[in-house]
């Protein structure tokens, strides 16, 4: 036997055992023989209202009346807030302390670089480098709540993660354990991973920090990637608690440690929500099981849960992540997960071609400087010339933040006789008959998204002495300082111009 296959033997084999002993209790709720509280020692899967409801033994009334509820609608989401603060009330061991060395540190390893990653001069073993890791799996995977990075790009929950899934896809192996082509016990630079999916396409602008670029497809017709290995987890009500234990798990235990899997497919993260992954045609899935013990007492005869004790195993799902994501919840992830990559729109795609479009200066400012040569009357000829296909209007701006340097601002409805369009722009971002948000315009980071109308910015203020577009506006929140005033200054400012350095453009 190689050490290879003796190292897989051992993962597995400790795996077993753990999950054997958490079947041998696993149930929804131990029952009571009546309704007294305190009950000490509840047993559940998972914390939910017909978890909770049969530990208590109470008929559903009396339950009812403990949660303060007279509708079943109101009674689950009375227990869903019961179960997310007794889960935040227990020991959560914080995600940025697996490693313990910060979070740049945290944000290298997901976009698949860093010293975990990366093959050093000075070569360690994978037991001298996972020396921390090994602690957490073995200390506080098990048996206690590790929190979710939100604060890594790729993982953050109010940017992308709607559809409740991370994956891993891996495209090297480093170590010689697990299922893989390294042979050595001090690391390989270039060695292939299990081949489990077939990488179809990487849309770069939707992780930024891993790709480095603004936006950017990478294509990858046949087998052009290589090797790479894709797997990942699915969470809902019953274990989002525990994501981030699922999140190390693949990543650091089943990822690095078990198969010793580094490095990402590139433009995309290693890790992430699936929304910021690369569009596969497979994956591999894990699930979380749970074992969790209670105590449920009455405070003013309202019910209160305190977790007393927990443990944690996780296991193979036994059936690809698409079609376990569908089983649990009725929908399909196949925008992500497609079964099969096109080809034929790989082949047709042959990198990116000049667009086709230009861009007639309205006027701009200092470096990007334009003598304004289009009248009011002509700008709204341009834009309403096709009442089906409005023109889009572009500001640039050379100092602005990422999110403002290029944006585009798409009416939805013609431009009325008696609206001053440029002025809007240029030193009155009012909102007003005729520029009203959502119904005569929308503001877009990407032209792209602003000819499908997709993605449109989510916030949006007006209205300030005679600061111009686009004030605070921003993608998703408030935004300051990226407003211009054109010629400017500010009323009543000798210096208060904004940005400088701006310029609007019509499309032709």
């Amino acid at each position: 036997m190689t050490s290879k296959t003796f190292s897989v033997f051992i993962f597995l084999s400790l795996g077993s055992c753990a999950e054997s002993r958490l079947r041998k209790g696993e149930h929804t709720g131990t029952v009571q023989a009546d309704c007294n509280f305190p009950v000490e020692n509840a047993a559940t899967s998972t914390c939910d209202y017909d978890a909770i409801l049969t530990a208590t033994g109470c008929e559903k009334s009396t339950f009812w009346s403990h949660l303060g509820v007279d509708t079943l609608e109101d009674a689950e989401a009375e227990v869903r807030e019961l179960c997310q603060d007794a889960f935040a009330a227990s020991e959560i061991f914080p995600f940025e302390k697996v490693t313990n060395k910060g979070r740049q540190f945290d944000l290298e390893f997901f976009n698949g670089g860093g010293k975990l990653n990366n093959n050093e001069i000075e070569s360690q073993t994978l037991i001298e480098q996972t020396e921390r890791l090994r602690a957490v799996a073995e200390n506080v995977l098990s048996s206690k709540i590790i929190s979710w990075p939100d604060d890594l790009p790729s993982l953050n929950q109010a940017d992308s993660c709607s559809s409740q899934v991370a994956t891993c896809c891996w495209v090297a192996d480093k170590f010689d354990v697990g299922e893989g082509t390294c042979e050595s016990s001090t690391g390989c630079i270039d060695e292939e991973p299990l081949d489990n999916t077939d990488v179809c396409s990487v849309d770069m602008s939707k992780s930024t920090r891993a790709s480095r670029v603004r936006r950017g497809l990478a294509l990858y017709p046949g087998d052009s990637e290589g090797a790479v290995n894709c797997h990942g987890f699915v969470w809902s009500e019953g274990d989002e608690a525990f994501k981030g234990n699922a999140l190390f798990h693949l990543a650091m235990q089943k990822g690095f440690m078990q198969n010793g899997y580094v490095r990402n497919v590139p433009g995309a993260p290693m890790c992430g929500c699936i929304e910021n992954m690369p569009v596969v045609s497979k994956a591999g899935c894990s699930k979380t099981i749970s074992y969790q013990t209670w105590k449920l007492s009455l405070e003013d005869d309202r019910l209160k849960l305190v977790l007393v004790d927990l443990k944690l195993a996780f296991e193979d799902c036994d059936e690809d992540l698409a079609d376990h994501y569908a089983g649990r919840f009725g929908t399909s992830v196949d925008s992500y997960i497609t079964g099969e990559c096109d080809d034929s729109y790989a082949a047709s795609a042959a990198g990116y071609r000049r667009a086709s479009r230009t861009w007639t200066p309205i006027i701009g400012t200092e470096d990007l400087q334009h003598d304004q040569t289009i009248t009011e009357e002509k700008l709204r000829s341009i834009v309403n010339a096709d009442p089906d296909h409005l023109k889009i209007i572009r500001r640039r701006c050379k100092n602005c933040v990422t999110s403002h340097r290029d944006i585009y601002y798409k009416r939805l409805t013609p431009i009325p006789d008696d609206v001053n369009l440029i002025n809007i722009l240029t030193e009155y971002w009012y909102q007003m008959d005729g520029n009203m948000w959502h119904t005569d315009f929308e503001i877009y980071s990407l032209y792209e998204d602003a000819v499908e109308s997709k993605n449109a910015w989510e916030f949006c203020n007006f209205d300030d002495k005679n600061v111009g577009f686009p004030r605070d506006c921003g993608p998703d929140h408030h935004i300051g300082g990226q407003w211009n005033t054109i010629p400017g200054p500010l009323l009543g400012s000798s210096n208060q111009y904004g940005k400088r350095h701006v310029a609007f453009y019509v499309e032709d």
